[in-house]
């Protein structure tokens, strides 16, 4: 189990470190911050793993999960405005 969750720990720091640099690259263009584009990649990466799950995996996913997502998309909706 140490392994799995160093594994998802490894990913996580390299989602932080790629989500800064894209954040930095943003900011060289004048489009937005870190705070607004942490969330909302997030975000999207969480309802593309839901239609991932659904239809290239073939996995359940329920009512649940997909209010779930929507509610995710209208948070990173609201830090945007």
């Amino acid at each position: 189990m140490v392994h799995v969750w160093s594994a998802i720990g490894f990913v996580a720091t390299l989602a932080v470190i790629g989500e800064v640099m894209i954040a930095s690259g943003m900011r060289q263009l004048g489009v937005a911050n870190l705070s607004l584009a942490g969330p909302a990649i997030a975000a999207l990466t969480y309802v593309g793993n839901a239609v991932a799950a659904k239809f290239f995996l073939r996995e359940k996913v329920d009512r649940r999960r997909w209010l779930a997502t929507m509610c995710v998309v209208v948070g990173v909706i609201l830090l945007a405005k």
